[in-house]
């Protein structure tokens, strides 16, 4: 099922139902008057007998004045007189209210009251609940005896199939039911539409086993009776003992059951527990009323199997006649997983999925459903608002008035095609089949006297029954639960009474002041918190690690079963209890706690590892040579190694000395009393504490750079006093000091890499800022140094100097384990396998304009996730059993799966590598790793699973995260890996600040900066209440648009994470409604165009200016008249032979007028041509002809005998011209649907495809093109492609419709440049039209360009040197791009110099989208799939109708019948709005203009029988052309080459054989056996060896030789080798050419290299001309026949 789901009304205005609902009764009475109608218990009624019961009550209500639209309450017990009283009401005209006794007397009420019903039908023993005030009050049963006095026969009523039969009412949100209108043709379609699946006749047997007042009951009632069947009805304590109900459904034989799914269960349940399997005759089991768990059906299926009954999912709604969709279910559906599937629509309405704005969402999105057709309800009584909003003027109807149904369920196209329903979209939700609005029951709680305010919620139980909950606050004394049922029960259905009550002291809020139902507790929960019951610790290996847990996160009373990330936990705290925990004989790793966070687990895990053993500590100076330590100064108490993040820190600072990279300044506001004296002595004590602060750090003079320990160091500390400037002037001294000092680099061979300064603002307020390099200090050690310097300074004021010891574990520790890590062959392995073939991902890049430029890294907008928002990524975290971090960099691996356009994604993840031990969070210095983490998205995977996927790849690597990205980098060829890193810090740190008295610290100003393009940090304070996030970016590389927009998109992603954990990642798309809006405005491009066929067109150009060129061809030019008479001839003899609309006519002709006549001739007839171009081989011919069924072919008679056989008639153009038809037959004129040609482009599989283009397509695009490039009458246009090429068709055709002239150029001069320039001269064309290659082969000619020429140019990439060269040459250039799926070309470009080369902007009535493979729109400048819709899209590929579903797919921006065609192109949107086209995303390539699938060449390679394998390759050469290069291995031996290519040219076109062909041995494979494409050798002549390669034998050789190296890029070349099978073409040819007559100063003619085609006979030739006798033991070549149509000529 497509994502819009949609079937055509069968039921149109003119063919609406005959009968109304009892007419359809009546006609069963006549059938069989005497089979039993309706059964209960004991009792019966036969058809007669209700229809004469129904009869005298209808003529008793005729009497009471009801008639059509009258509306008669029905208050009754089910019984046999519900029926009566039902078909009693309809035969009088009216519509029954159905009210339940079992209703509360206020919903009773006021159901009464709104309905307005002037009678009401009851029984004796209920009618004293009903007041009569105002209306009568009739009882069946006190009245029978009157009744039965009244006429039998049928009343004469005129009833319309738009009066109401019965109004049902619904819960309503406002606390207000609503009434339901359902006409009769409502309900005779429902069961007339739905008859065909079911196939209802009078065997059938139905039980009634809903209430009246519950819309299924209509169904029921009238599947039975519609039909002959019986009607049981169910008493009501049956209905609620499944056990009971079994037992009835096997007595009575019943072979149609309708359940809501709640009931099922139950009954299933009853079918399982039974003593003995109920012998049952059920057809069906029709399943509706809410959603159908599938798995709930298990045992059923096991009982009774899955065909007989028969069990069926049918979605529906009241508002749209009980039934809307239908969806048998088979146990194959349970075991492939399927969700709530709801099938498909009856057949009368239509089921759209929308979004708010009602536009159809793409498979895999949720959207709203939407139900239109003869279904729909008329609306709610009395609620005109209500009824306008719900029921909404469908913009998709065909015809005016029509409406469609907001259901308010939300559904989705599943991964297997199919519609799965999800659920409610507001807070209406379904109870055991009744819609429930919470609101209602809200409103009924409020009404207590002692509740404040109250929630009501739908929890899933644990049997996936949904159960309803209450939240109570209360005022005052609390009420009983008892007392608020009672209350409840009072107004409610029992359905609706609530089955917990939660009581609460006050509501959650978000930060709107809204309710937060997310944070309501869940009920029966001791420890709402956590996921987890509590559990205490059961033994002391788990006591102490409880006690361990409690110290690490500061929380009391921690179960067994308590994740460590809910409680808090990190990867920072995690180092405090992996030390704590070895020091108390317990050994587990950082993995292994992220893997198992529970006590209980690593308990477990504890018992099973070795002794515990304290991390390894070094000894001074152990870590370098004896030699080094020699050359040390006096000074120096330690000494090691530069880690390699060091390293690299200061390798980029070498690069840019004049950066401010990994300077780092930050800056905090101190509320503190200010004491200099006091401040450096703190200083003085922290600098003491911690080496690195005393660190000075030496790349040369060493054997290895090393960082040097000295024994004493002082940090600077300079003070300036603001006290006496205003506060906004102070703010800006802050940002000044910042600027000024990033600029003040340091000198890392003098320690320390740190300063401190401080301006005074106040007595008790001032600024402290710490400058540092990155070298020395990580995120979480400046928050340990600045909370560590700040507690000294507080004790020191207050005399208490703080007693802190140094850290025992010291940085060369931390370079120790790099080192070791460095030495694991497991480690190094493990990146190896992880970086291989990993997809070089770069962000998007905006052209340079949109660029500032800049050297340092700039700091994006701070983006603050909302509180709300970040509760659901904690909830996410919590369910998940991972920390924050993960859920954030989930995010991320997801956005830049935006940004990639691809789900394979590699992005830097920054590490923490301090080492596990007690004092580790307490060590300063720079302990990070930015390591590649890559992860692959799960196409259909949830948020969650999306998390769990990114928590388990985090846990793989954390064993060796401590490996270099520096070392990870030389795996890869010093290679970048990627240009975006995730971080996430929270420095929990500065909560040690809060137990210092009489100081307060905010940071307030900082700056950072580092080598990568995009740096994304995640950041949550030190109380974890606020989440904020940043991106820093290159503006060199990156604008600041783009940052913001990057930022969004993070934000709607954290968004759709914490509101939808189970929906799916790869359904969303973060692009705002502004992006969306940008998209859609591009995309309106509707404009007219005539309605005519091409044909048309040219005939009215021949009435308008019947003497005017048409065509010029040599010395021939023939007028439109003369053109028309001739093709007239050609199509008198098509349509003798039966030509006409949509049959195929092939065309065989070489290039002159009588082909264009043949052309039109072929049009005339209402046909549509197929070019089949004589320079193809004969086997590609023959193909073509079979595959397209010609019967007719138009040829020349030379050309005849060289057509392939086949069954089709040759019509021969030099014999049929000039002969005129008679009038057209009548009804064979094409129209502007029809064919206008089928084209065969290249196949994958070897088989060629042919494409089916409609005449409205091309007269679109070549209006289009003609009106924007400004083409029209008078312009000369110059046709240079061969009509096999689609380009053509604009060659030929719109100069023709516009009153043009087509210059016709032939074969040998189109493939010459230098008679083509002459061409161009001589004829004075306005436009030409050409592929990149073939203007090349122009200005290497030397043509220098005519300024009143038009140029087009398109088939491959336009590069920005060939633009300037035209440019200067020509007057416009245009560049155009289309697959000729589309029509020749779908969007163009004006050129301009300095301006980004693109593709323009779509042609009119097209559109093109940029998506990712789930088809969803990708942001500006991200790389996606080009996909086009609109006019220009060709029907299909002809006899390929799953590659044309597979290539031309549902649009789902646009309505029902839209398709976008699926390129395969690869581009990006502009800013401007244009399109940036960059290359094919698949194997096939361009090749001078010509689409080509290498799979296709490979096929014929593979016939060859010398050739085993191939692969086939395109490569540029030096100009930067794409050439064909073919791999191949032998079967056995040598393949003959000039063989194999004789066996291509007889295969394939001209333009499909390699120019290169290498023989290998075997193909290189990548460590995975997958062929490693990057190193096939180059086809440069390096692969041949001495036997093959004749060098050259004198200079003229010599120089001829480097000439042929040069154009053709080879490193060397044989004398007798072939220029053409070296690569060589027309292009090639004429720069050879041109480069010997510049290097000898001849005159060599083109056509000599043609003639001469190697080394040997060139030189030959030349010494000719240099009058030179030829050597005798020269060996001449023979002449190579013209490569003729090297160009797509």
């Amino acid at each position: 099922m497509r994502s819009e789901c949609v079937r055509e009304p069968a039921l149109l205005p003119s063919t609406r139902p005959a009968c109304r609902i009892h007419q359809m009764f009546e006609k069963q009475v006549r059938i069989r008057p005497d089979a039993v109608a309706v059964s209960c218990e004991s009792c019966s009624l036969a058809y007669r007998e209700l229809n004469e019961r129904a009869n005298q009550l209808a003529w008793r209500l005729r009497q009471c004045g009801v008639g059509p639209e009258t509306r008669v309450a029905l208050y009754l017990d089910r019984s046999l007189e519900t029926a009566v009283a039902i078909l009693g009401v309809l035969k009088a005209g009216g519509a029954y209210v159905p009210i339940d006794p079992a209703y509360p007397a206020d919903r009773i009420a006021f159901m009464l009251s709104d309905s307005a019903a002037p009678v009401v039908l009851t029984q004796e023993r209920l009618c004293a609940a009903i007041s009569s005030a105002g209306r009568m009050v009739l009882c069946l049963d006190s009245d029978s005896g009157r009744l039965s006095e009244r006429s039998v026969a049928n009343p004469p009523v005129e009833i319309h199939g738009d009066n109401a039969a019965y109004i049902i009412y619904t819960s309503g949100s406002t606390g207000k039911p609503k009434g339901v209108v359902v006409t009769h043709d409502n309900v005779v379609r429902l069961l007339t539409q739905t008859e065909p699946w079911y196939g209802f006749g009078a065997s059938d047997v139905w039980p009634w086993f809903h209430s009246y007042a519950f819309d299924v009951s209509v169904w029921e009632m009238w599947g039975a009776l519609f039909y002959g069947g019986r009607l049981v009805v169910v008493p009501h304590l049956v209905s609620r003992s499944p056990a009971e109900f079994l037992e009835l459904l096997a007595h009575e034989k019943a072979t149609v059951l309708n359940q809501t799914p709640s009931a099922f269960r139950q009954l299933i349940h009853a079918a399982v527990s039974a003593s003995e399997r109920a012998r049952l005759r059920l057809r069906y089991v029709i399943c509706a009323g809410e959603a159908l768990e599938l798995q709930s059906l298990r045992p059923w299926f096991d009982l009774y199997g899955d065909r007989r009954p028969q069990v069926v999912n049918m979605y529906g709604i009241t508002e749209t006649t009980v039934h809307a969709m239908y969806r048998p279910i088979r146990r194959a559906d349970l075991e492939n997983g399927c969700g709530s599937v709801i099938g498909v629509p009856i057949p009368d309405l239509q089921i759209r999925l929308l979004d708010a704005n009602l536009e159809p969402v793409p498979p895999g999105v949720p959207g709203e459903i939407c139900v239109g057709g003869a279904g729909l309800a008329r609306g709610y009584l009395n609620r005109p608002e209500l009824t306008r909003e719900r029921f909404v003027p469908d913009p998709f109807a065909p015809v005016p008035g029509a409406r469609l149904y907001r259901s308010g369920d939300l559904a989705q196209i599943g991964r297997n095609g199919e519609m799965e329903y999800l659920g409610r979209i507001d807070d209406q939700v379904k109870i055991r089949g009744f819609r429930v609005e919470l609101g209602e029951i809200e409103s009924a709680l409020n009404r207590h006297p002692a509740v404040r305010e109250s929630a009501v919620v739908a929890h899933d139980g644990h049997n996936g029954d949904k159960r309803l909950v209450a939240y109570v606050a209360v005022k005052g004394t609390a009420p009983t639960v008892s007392e608020l049922r009672e209350h409840l029960a009072a107004s409610l259905p029992e359905y609706m009474v609530p089955g917990q009550f939660v009581f609460l002291d006050a509501f959650p809020l978000n930060t709107n002041g809204k309710l937060d139902r997310r944070m309501l507790p869940a009920p029966n929960r001791a420890r709402p918190a956590l996921r987890s019951t509590w559990v205490a610790p059961r033994n002391e290996k788990e006591r102490a690690l409880a006690r361990i847990w409690s110290v690490v996160l500061e929380v009391e009373g921690i179960g067994v079963h308590d994740n460590f990330f809910e409680l808090g936990g990190d990867s920072i705290r995690s180092l405090s209890v992996l030390s704590k925990a070895q020091e108390a004989g317990m050994r587990f790793s950082l993995q292994q706690l992220f893997g198992n966070p529970t006590i209980a687990r690593l308990a477990e895990l504890c018992e099973a590892s070795s002794p515990a053993g304290a991390v390894r500590r070094t000894k001074p100076f152990e870590l370098i040579s004896e030699a080094d330590r020699a050359r040390l100064p006096e000074d120096v108490e330690n000494a090691c190694p530069i880690a390699k993040l060091q390293l690299g820190m200061f390798y980029h600072n070498e690069l840019d000395p004049y950066s401010a990279m990994y300077h780092d300044v930050f800056s905090y506001r101190v509320e503190a009393r200010f004491d200099a004296e006091r401040l450096a002595l703190a200083i003085e004590a922290v600098t003491q504490r911690h080496p690195i602060l005393r660190t000075s750090f030496h790349l040369a003079g060493y054997s290895e750079p090393l960082q040097l320990v000295h024994q004493r160091c002082a940090v600077p500390l300079s003070i300036e006093d603001l006290r006496g400037v205003s506060a906004e002037s102070r703010d800006e001294q802050v940002v000044e000091w910042i600027e000024q000092e990033k600029r003040r680099s340091f000198d890392r061979s003098t320690a320390p890499l740190v300063r401190l300064h401080v301006q005074r603002h106040g007595e008790a307020v001032w600024q402290l800022f710490v400058s540092f390099h990155h070298a020395c200090l990580d995120g979480w050690s400046l928050a340990a140094l600045v909370t560590e310097l700040l507690t000294e300074y507080a004790g020191l004021l207050e005399g208490k100097p703080a007693n802190v010891k140094p850290a025992a574990t010291t940085y060369a520790d931390f370079v120790a384990l790099e080192q070791e890590a460095i030495r694991s062959g497991a480690t190094r392995r493990f990146w190896l396998e992880k970086i291989e073939e990993a997809p070089v991902q770069l962000l998007p890049r905006w052209p340079e304009a949109y660029r500032s430029g800049g050297h340092e890294q700039v700091r994006g907008p701070e983006i603050r996730v909302g509180a709300e928002v970040l509760e659901g990524l904690r909830e996410l975290a919590r369910v998940a059993g991972v920390p924050l971090k993960t859920v954030l960099l989930a995010a991320h691996q997801r956005v830049m799966a935006l940004l990639y356009g691809q789900d394979d994604v590699l992005s830097g993840l920054v590490c923490n590598g301090r080492p596990e031990a007690e004092d580790g969070e307490r060590m300063l210095g720079v302990f990070l790793n930015t390591v590649p983490f890559r992860l692959r998205l799960k196409n259909g995977a949830s948020w969650l699973s999306l998390v769990k996927d990114t928590f388990a790849a985090e846990q793989e690597l954390l064993p060796h995260r401590r490996f270099p990205l520096a070392e990870v980098k030389k795996a890869r060829g010093l290679q970048p890996l990627f240009e975006t890193a995730f971080d996430f810090v929270q420095f929990h740190r500065f909560n040690d600040l809060q137990g210092c008295p009489g100081v307060r610290l905010q940071e307030s100003h900082y700056f950072e900066a580092n080598n990568l393009t995009a740096y994304t940090t995640f950041m949550l304070d030190a109380t974890g209440a606020r989440l904020e996030l940043h991106v820093d970016y290159d503006p060199a590389l990156m604008t600041r648009r783009q940052v913001e927009q990057l930022s969004a998109y993070y934000l709607a992603t954290l968004r759709a994470m914490a509101k939808d954990p189970l929906g799916r990642q790869d359904a969303f798309s973060p692009l705002s409604d502004e992006e969306r809006r940008e998209e859609e405005a591009w995309n309106v491009t509707e404009e007219p165009y005539p309605s005519a066929c091409i044909h048309e067109l040219f005939e009215q150009r021949t009435e308008e200016t019947p003497e005017a060129i048409a065509v010029a061809w040599e010395n021939e030019r023939w007028t439109y008249r003369e053109l028309d008479r001739r093709a007239d001839g050609v199509a008198a003899e098509l349509e003798r032979l039966g030509a006409g609309p949509d049959v195929l006519v092939g065309l065989y002709a070489d290039r002159s007028p009588g082909m264009i006549a043949g052309l039109l001739g072929i049009l005339k007839a209402g046909a549509a041509y197929v070019p089949l171009d004589p320079v193809f081989p004969q086997e590609r011919i023959a193909r073509m002809v079979s595959d397209a069924a010609l019967p007719i072919i138009v040829t020349e008679r030379r050309l005849a005998t060289a057509l392939p056989p086949s069954s089709a008639v040759l019509v021969r153009l030099d014999e049929v011209e000039g002969k005129r038809r008679g009038g057209p037959r009548p009804g064979r004129a094409a129209r502007p649907e029809n064919l206008v040609y089928v084209i065969y482009t290249s196949g994958s599989t070897g088989r060629p495809k042919g494409v089916q283009v409609p005449h409205r397509a091309v007269v679109n695009a070549l209006t289009s093109i003609g009106k924007r490039a400004r083409i029209g009458r008078g312009d000369n246009l110059l046709a240079v492609t061969t009509i096999s090429f689609d380009i053509a068709a604009l060659e030929i055709f719109l100069p023709l419709m516009t009153g043009g002239t087509v210059t016709l150029a032939g074969r040998d001069v189109a493939a010459d440049g230098t008679q083509l320039a002459r061409l161009i001269e001589s004829s004075g064309v306005t436009v030409m039209q050409g592929t990149p290659a073939t203007w090349r082969l122009l200005i290497e000619s030397g043509w220098q360009g005519r300024k009143s020429l038009k140029v087009l140019c398109g088939g491959e990439a336009l590069t920005r040197k060939l633009a300037d060269d035209l440019l200067a040459r020509a007057g416009e250039v245009w560049n155009l791009y289309g697959p000729t799926e589309t029509t020749i070309w779908s969007a163009m470009w004006r050129g301009e110099a300095n301006v980004p080369i693109s593709i323009g902007m779509p042609l009119a009535n097209t559109h093109v989208h940029i998506l990712d493979r789930n088809l969803r729109l990708l942001p500006v400048g991200v790389v996606g799939e080009l996909h086009i819709g609109g006019e220009g899209l060709a029907r299909g590929y002809l006899n390929r109708p799953e590659l044309t579903e597979q290539k031309f797919i549902p649009d789902p921006f646009r309505g029902r019948g839209n398709r976008l065609y699926r390129t395969g192109d690869l581009a990006r949107r502009l800013p401007d709005g244009t399109i940036e086209c960059l290359g094919r995303m698949d194997h096939q390539v361009k090749v001078r203009g010509f689409r080509v699938e290498p799979g296709e060449i490979e096929s014929v390679l593979r016939e060859h029988p010398s050739v085993r394998e191939a692969l086939v390759r395109a490569c540029e050469n030096g100009f930067g052309e794409k050439r064909l290069v073919g791999y191949l291995l032998p079967s056995n031996g040598a393949i003959p080459v000039a063989e194999v290519r004789e066996f291509l040219k007889s295969r394939l076109p001209f333009y499909m054989v390699p120019a290169h062909l290498i023989r290998l041995d075997a193909f290189p494979l990548t460590p995975n056996g997958k062929v490693d494409y990057s190193r096939l050798p180059p086809a440069d002549g390096s692969q041949w060896g001495p036997v093959d390669c004749v060098p050259p034998r004198d200079a003229d050789e010599q120089v001829l030789a480097e000439i042929w190296m040069e154009v053709l890029g080879l490193k060397r070349v044989s004398i007798h080798e072939n220029f053409f099978d070296l690569g060589g073409d027309s292009l090639s040819a004429t720069r050879a050419f041109a480069r010997i007559n510049q290097r000898f100063g001849t005159t060599l003619a083109l056509r000599d290299v043609f003639e001469h085609p190697t080394i040997a006979a060139q030189a030959e030739v030349l010494h000719r001309l240099k009058g030179i006798a030829p050597s005798q033991d020269r060996i001449v070549a023979r002449p190579h026949p013209v490569f003729a149509g090297e160009l797509p000529v």
